[in-house]
């Protein structure tokens, strides 16, 4: 439930740059204090069901945290990003000003779902759209760690 936990259950210390929390559990949030990161992504679709499970996730917050949003949606409009900042409103969150979206097109779908199929991740079969805004999040990752023109050489080779 927490990086302490993960540590103990590996059997070895945690000596990590990046830690990446993939939860769908209120108490998970809670218990990562998610809050003393130097980066947090909101990562979600327009689809109601996930949009009422991220409320629920994310009322444990109990101090206010920044987060970037990351989008996947095959409908990318202003409306709709003004309906997560209205149902979010009232949570302690800050919506940094740079946003990461996803094309969510039958084409990318398929090349997930063959990625998974075959346990191989072949990012080169992905559509253009998708390769660059997964340039942009592995930038925003890690802020100038890597040169932006390095990410695209290793993104396009893969």
């Amino acid at each position: 439930m927490n990086l302490m936990g993960i540590a103990n259950y590996l059997g070895k210390n945690l000596d990590y740059d990046y830690v990446f929390i993939d939860t769908d559990n209120p108490q998970t949030m809670a218990s990562f204090m998610v809050q003393n990161s130097k980066k947090n992504f909101f990562s979600t679709s327009y689809d109601e069901f996930e949009v009422q499970r991220s409320l629920e996730i994310l009322s444990v917050i109990r101090g206010n945290i920044q987060f970037i949003k990351l989008i996947m949606s095959s409908d990318i409009n202003n409306k709709h990003d003004d309906y997560l900042d209205h149902l979010f409103e009232s949570f302690p969150i800050t919506w940094n000003e740079e946003k990461v979206i996803f094309p969510d097109t039958d084409f990318d779908r398929g090349i997930t779902l063959a990625n998974q199929l075959s346990k191989q991740i072949t990012i080169r079969k992905y559509s253009s759209t998708y390769k660059d805004s997964l340039e942009y999040l592995i930038s925003l990752i890690l802020e100038g760690v890597i040169e932006q023109a390095t990410i695209r050489k290793m993104i396009r080779k893969k």
